[in-house]
């Protein structure tokens, strides 16, 4: 955590998810050994996503990032990858999702932070604070500058 500030979104035991089913199945049984995992977005302004995953979010960039791209760390061996490319992405689904232990005290920080959430409605649930609980837990969602839908997750 950088001296100063309050805590960070991305410093909290989140973790990005795009694991596919077989894969998961074999780091279960023990035949595969995973060094990492990233959830990957594009952007055609790399700075301005810099700055919205850095200071909005509050994503720790990691060293490890090359030219048109940015690593951030995300928890528990986890990334969040933008890279650069000259067209938007026109994905109407949710590209990345953080999971949380707390999801209404991050929803309040980020809030804070001036970040501006999605309103979703799932049939008779309704949006409270940002966010949409069912029996399975609590959901919030956001865009970034580039129109990637970001979610975050606290399971039941």
């Amino acid at each position: 955590m950088r001296s100063g500030r309050s805590r960070h979104i991305g410093q909290l035991p989140y973790a990005a998810i795009g694991c596919p089913t077989l894969l998961a199945s074999a780091l279960l049984s023990g035949d595969r050994v995973l060094i990492g995992l990233s959830a990957v977005v594009s952007s055609t302004d790399i700075e301005r996503s810099r700055e919205f995953y850095e200071h909005k979010v509050g994503l720790t960039l990691s060293p490890d990032t090359v030219p048109n791209h940015l690593l951030f760390e995300a928890g528990d061996g986890t990334t969040l990858l933008v890279y650069r490319r000259p067209s938007p992405n026109l994905a109407e689904h949710t590209q990345v999702r953080f999971w949380c232990r707390d999801v209404a005290a991050d929803v309040s920080e980020l809030v804070e932070r001036k970040v501006e959430f999605d309103q979703v409605g799932f049939g008779d649930f309704k949006m409270v604070d940002h966010m949409l609980t069912t029996p399975v837990g609590s959901s919030a969602w956001f865009k970034d500058p580039d129109g990637n839908t970001i979610a975050l997750v606290q399971p039941a």
